[in-house]
């Protein structure tokens, strides 16, 4: 297809991409993002997937990297409890801590003491990870969930534990982005 300039000077017309085997190492080959903007909320004491946060993504390259960048926002409905999370590329666990006895392997370990509660707290929480999937097939990357065990708290995705109908009680987006980068 012809490359055009319209009248005010963009290009249309261009309906190819880079090749990942012409883009110099460390180009950013393709950039896809989802945003969750409702609520979610899980008792559960396993890991539960955290619906709308979740992104595939088929590289072009199976020596291409894949940067993983989650931002999200959590709380916990009881004080002194705590709440995990992990990222998963398919059914792997990926950017999680060593193993170290009965300890937990995860992404992220969060818990708010008794004496520093804040009901109306939602804390944002970030996960950055470089992987390397070496495949060419469409690989879902998402953030998992769960709670303490005990006293059955709930953990909340995008909003406070007394979720007041005020601007103490704010809603908030959290997002999860992939981005294919050439080796």
């Amino acid at each position: 297809m012809p490359i055009t300039i319209n009248g005010t000077g963009s290009v249309t017309g261009i309906t190819t991409r880079l090749a990942a085997a012409a883009a110099p190492a460390g180009s950013v080959i393709q950039t896809i993002q989802t945003t969750k903007t409702d609520v979610f909320t899980s008792a559960s004491t396993s890991f539960v997937d955290i619906t709308g946060l979740s992104v595939t993504i088929t590289p072009t390259a199976s020596s291409s990297k894949v940067l993983v960048l989650v931002s999200f926002s959590a709380s916990v409905t009881l004080p002194d409890r705590w709440h995990d999370y992990k990222l998963v590329r398919d059914s792997t666990d990926i950017c999680i801590g060593d193993a170290a006895g009965s300890r937990g392997r995860v992404s992220v370990h969060a818990q708010q003491c008794d004496d520093n509660w804040l009901p109306n707290h939602s804390p944002t929480f970030t996960i950055n990870y470089l992987d390397s999937p070496n495949t060419t097939s469409a690989t879902t990357y998402k953030l998992q969930g769960k709670v303490q065990s005990d006293s059955s708290p709930s953990f909340l995705i995008n909003r406070t534990d007394n979720d007041n109908d005020n601007d103490s009680g704010s809603r908030v987006a959290s997002n999860i982005t992939v981005m294919e980068i050439a080796a």
